[in-house]
């Protein structure tokens, strides 16, 4: 059986990808983060006694990556690699980019299949969620796929997220309506992520904070919270870019793929930056990613210092 390694941004482009390896068969999960891989290689290398088929996914291999994975030796990864025990498929996952360049991706192009899941286009997901959305029999308009998708962060998971919630709440196939999107979202909008974000951008601290705190409660993931920041951030860098080019919140808009409204927003919070500030923005929330992920942050105790220090 072939063995595989899957680079993904998102969760559930990821899981897509697992699901069409399995078709149906149970898949058992491993983080490369919590367990000795040396000791699990060495185990699936046994030949069982009843040939046995088995899907493993290791999570987290960012061995496969351009960062530098401490307490993993790559040659034991190559030598399972090279020669892989038939009864059993290794699924590697990452979120990070691979390094072709490594000796470890090379076998695993040559031996089995690399697959990296390509970055979602704001359009890309509005036909994807159209798609579901028909499929289940339900009709929509495109002001109201933009609706959902736009008050996802633009972002695929979480759009899906949404999608689940309109599910929910009309429960048989309609047409769907912008009112009721409103209402259906902004249910959720009060106290959630996306809050968070507009209080840290607008330097509101005391706001920053008492979302914050519900979001501890609601066991809300830091590193989600991270990622909505850098794409935040990253939008307020572009658009003070095209401003310098002086282009119109029109302008702005088409090249975002985003509601000219939305480009205005934009435009009106990049005014509280500068090109430079937002460069450091952006390093220091890479920083912080790469620092949580090597262990030497507490994910929860770096969001508390970078409200602190940017809000």
């Amino acid at each position: 059986m072939a063995n595989y390694l899957i680079s993904s941004s998102t969760i559930n482009q990821m899981y897509e990808e697992i699901q069409k390896i399995s078709q149906g068969t149970f898949v058992e999960k491993i983080d490369s983060n919590s367990t000795d891989l040396a000791t699990i290689l060495e185990e699936i290398s046994y030949n069982s006694l009843f040939s046995e088929k088995r899907i493993i996914q290791i999570n987290n291999a960012d061995y496969f990556t351009t960062q530098k994975v401490s307490g993993i030796d790559p040659s034991i990864i190559e030598k399972y690699l090279l020669v892989p025990n038939q009864d059993t498929t290794i699924i590697f996952t990452t979120m990070q980019k691979i390094d072709e360049r490594k000796k470890i991706t090379k076998i695993i192009k040559e031996q089995g299949n690399l697959i990296i899941c390509p970055s979602l286009t704001i359009k890309d997901i509005v036909k994807i969620i159209e798609k579901k959305l028909l499929t289940e029999g339900y009709k929509i308009s495109s002001e109201c796929l933009y609706f959902i998708v736009n008050n996802s962060q633009n972002n695929y998971d979480l759009s899906l997220q949404q999608l689940n919630k309109i599910f929910i709440y009309y429960q048989e196939p309609t047409t769907i309506s912008l009112s009721d999107l409103k209402n259906i979202i902004s249910m959720n909008l009060e106290n959630n992520n996306f809050k968070l974000i507009d209080a840290i951008i607008n330097q509101d601290i005391t706001h920053a904070f008492k979302i914050y705190n519900d979001l501890r409660v609601q066991k809300t993931e830091p590193l989600i919270i991270f990622n909505l920041l850098a794409r935040e951030y990253r939008f307020l860098y572009l658009v003070n870019l095209m401003l310098k080019k002086h282009y119109s919140p029109f302008e702005i808009a088409k090249k975002l793929s985003i509601q000219t409204w939305q480009a205005e927003k934009y435009i009106n919070n990049a005014s509280k930056y500068s090109i430079k500030e937002l460069k450091e923005l952006l390093c220091e929330l890479a920083n912080i990613d790469f620092a949580i992920k090597k262990g030497q942050k507490n994910k929860h105790l770096a969001l508390e210092a970078f409200i602190l220090k940017n809000a």
